[in-house]
């Protein structure tokens, strides 16, 4: 009896830390997605010339990059882009040399199991755009996740 409600008391609280999780990620989104509509961002295909030096993942479908040039942008990706959110490292797959294409050019998280996400979206955005990003992202993670490229 005892082992049965240690078992369900265990699923209760694994269901509410996915849920909770889940929630979390819905409202990253969401508020991204504001934020496009609110800055009135305007999506371009190509950003040319571009080496990465910095990104930070604010969740698994959005990520922003700054290039060598101090430019940045933010990247959209599929809903599918692995545990994107939890990267320290990332990889810039391109089709051509320091030029980042929509729907054609990768982006994935270093580590064992994680495939390249091909990017949706390019926004380019200031450095207070970037700024408020990083303020969303700290928000709802409670800490700052800017990282230099490591590759």
């Amino acid at each position: 009896m005892k082992t049965q409600k240690l078992i369900i008391c265990v699923a209760l609280i694994l269901s509410s830390c996915i849920a909770l999780d889940t929630k979390v990620k819905n409202d990253t989104s969401n508020e991204i997605a504001r934020f496009v509509i609110n800055q009135d961002l305007k999506a371009i295909e190509t950003i040319s010339p571009f080496t990465l030096v910095r990104f930070m993942a604010l969740d698994n479908q959005h990520i922003t990059v700054m290039g060598v040039n101090k430019k940045s942008f933010l990247l959209t990706l599929p809903e599918s882009c692995k545990d994107l959110r939890f990267a320290k490292k990332v990889n810039l797959y391109t089709a051509v040399d320091n030029v980042v294409q929509v729907k054609l050019d990768k982006i994935s998280r270093i580590g064992d199991d994680y495939f390249p996400c091909t990017i949706t979206g390019i926004y380019p955005i200031s450095q207070v755009q970037f700024d408020e990003l990083a303020r969303l992202n700290r928000d709802s993670r409670n800490g700052n996740n800017t990282y230099p490229l490591v590759r």
